[in-house]
């Protein structure tokens, strides 16, 4: 009986263990400090952004870099050249890295010569050049029969109608270049848009660093596993890329994958996956689809004997409204606890539990030498 308790108590003791106190982000002299925190702008590239993280995080621990990062619009473009229907809108930080891997890195400076060009002469802000993108892409998804002089038209009336100043020759400097195949599929306008507008992006402009290949894995495993494995390769200074349901950032007890489904369809996580899309209930109420994501995690704590990871996002510093428990630079090098409202600088991550992103997590992705 004796033993029987014991091991009870053990096994109790095990499964409430606070996780280790590691924060990649504060270390001294880690790469996250020379990262900036990305905003996609409603963009569905987050797969890039993530990816864009783990390997300049990579490139720079290991020297392996000059002063170059990793531009995620350019691995958003090189991934999606390479996929079935060309979009830019959805993707995998594996096989995002993998591909780079084989392609190369184009040097930031050519990249951020070009984007800096249309904006000094159309004088837009990154946000709204990013919005261009995103509206060519919602335009032509409704109406894929408009010609590239019509959706730019219908772009640039947006952009207006949100009091964006966008200079009328940025139809002629953008589009001019380079004809838009008509009738492919409904996202390839950004695909073609940022191809023609990187162009220089080639020869000499384009490095390949010696790069371990990205793995992914715990794409079935239990929650239990999953954690540990987040755990391990935090311990080992490494951050972790998650593919999740975004669902859970707007409410915590979110649950968007239901680990009971088992079956010849249900082998992975992502099959799983409660609801792919939002739905109404029979009262009209709105059920919260998946709303997939990426992020990175780059840290854990122990908070009121919970364990708690801190994710970078790329929704920008002043985007976390939901969250009240994030980490602020105040000054270079010098972070503090902040809530939104403050008035702390941005947020370079906020902390979520790490039962609720765990249990809204499908795939993991990281990088580390053999």
């Amino acid at each position: 009986m004796k033993l029987f308790l014991s091991i009870i108590f053990l096994l109790f003791s095990l499964s409430i263990r606070p996780c280790a106190e590691v924060n990649l982000q504060t270390q001294e002299n880690s790469p996250l400090q020379k990262i900036p925190v990305y905003d996609q702008d409603g963009l569905g590239t987050c797969y890039s952004y993530a990816a864009s993280v783990l390997m300049d995080y990579h490139l720079i621990e290991s020297g392996k870099v000059e002063d170059q990062l990793t531009n995620p619009l350019w691995l958003a473009l090189k991934y999606s050249q390479d996929t079935h229907d060309k979009s830019l809108e959805g993707g995998n930080m594996r096989l995002t890295i993998n591909e780079i891997r084989k392609i190369g890195i184009c040097k930031s400076s050519v990249i951020e010569e070009a984007l800096d060009r249309v904006k000094r002469e159309n004088d837009i802000s990154h946000a709204q050049l990013l919005d261009i993108v995103e509206l060519t892409h919602d335009i032509y998804a409704k109406d894929p029969s408009l010609s590239t002089s019509e959706i730019y038209d219908q772009a640039i009336n947006q952009c207006h109608a949100k009091n964006r100043n966008i200079g009328s020759s940025m139809h002629d400097d953008i589009f001019g270049g380079f004809q838009t195949p008509e009738g492919l599929f409904t996202q390839v306008m950004p695909t073609y848009f940022l191809s023609d507008l990187l162009k220089e992006c080639k020869g000499d402009n384009i490095y390949k660093p010696k790069v371990p290949k990205a793995k992914s894995v715990c794409g079935s495993c239990s929650d239990e596993k999953m954690k540990k494995k987040v755990d391990d390769l935090l311990s080992e200074g490494k951050p972790v890329g998650v593919r999740y349901c975004a669902s859970v950032l707007k409410d915590g007890d979110y649950q968007g994958i239901n680990e009971e489904r088992n079956g010849l369809f249900f082998s992975n996580r992502s099959d799983k996956i409660v609801r792919k899309k939002d739905e109404e209930d029979e009262n009209g109420n709105t059920l919260l689809g998946c709303r997939h994501h990426a992020s990175v995690v780059v840290g854990s704590r122990n908070n009121g004997g919970k364990c708690e990871y801190l994710l970078r996002n790329s929704w920008g510093g002043k985007k976390y409204k939901e969250h009240t428990s994030c980490l602020c630079e105040v000054s270079k090098g010098v972070y503090e606890e902040c809530t939104r409202g403050d008035g702390k600088p941005n947020a370079v991550g906020c902390w979520i539990r790490a039962d609720q992103l765990v249990s809204n997590t499908y795939e993991l992705a990281h990088m580390k030498d053999k």
